[in-house]
């Protein structure tokens, strides 16, 4: 398989659900992320695609910005003043929201992708909204 072939369905069924809910899409240097603000941070989407000569992986990667804790967190990481207010409280990714044996998916073929998107779809639109519904609902 191409990277096109993996990525233009990749980001448009993550589209298709997170900018229905809401969130925003972001450029970055490796592709797209997808932001919820809220009143106590942003919660975040991630979609992943690693490649390996003609081998791919496929992820997602979850964060949670709570601005009062990252506000104390991050005086004592190494990350760049620039860019404190765009760091993530707390990172997981999918295989924590799931039973899953790693956290990517390999795709060598088109039955692959076809398997790892229907399992991606399924995780975003219900353990991940869970997820970051409930943490939403924090009070700091």
């Amino acid at each position: 398989m191409k990277l096109s072939e993996i990525r233009k369905p990749f980001f448009g069924m993550v589209e298709e659900i997170l900018l229905f809910k809401g969130f925003e899409k972001i450029k970055t240097n490796d592709g797209f992320e997808y932001i919820l603000k809220s009143e106590q941070g942003f919660n975040s989407v991630t979609p992943i695609i690693n490649q390996y000569d003609s081998l791919f992986f496929i992820s997602l990667s979850f964060g949670l910005r709570i601005n009062p804790i990252s506000e104390i967190t991050t005086q004592f990481s190494d990350i760049n003043q620039e860019y404190r207010s765009q760091s993530t409280t707390l990172n997981v990714g999918f295989d924590s929201l799931i039973q899953y044996q790693d956290n990517r998916i390999k795709v060598e073929t088109p039955e692959e992708l076809i398997t790892g998107l229907g399992i991606f779809k399924h995780i975003l639109q219900n353990e991940a909204m869970d997820f970051l519904r409930n943490i939403k609902q924090w009070k700091i």
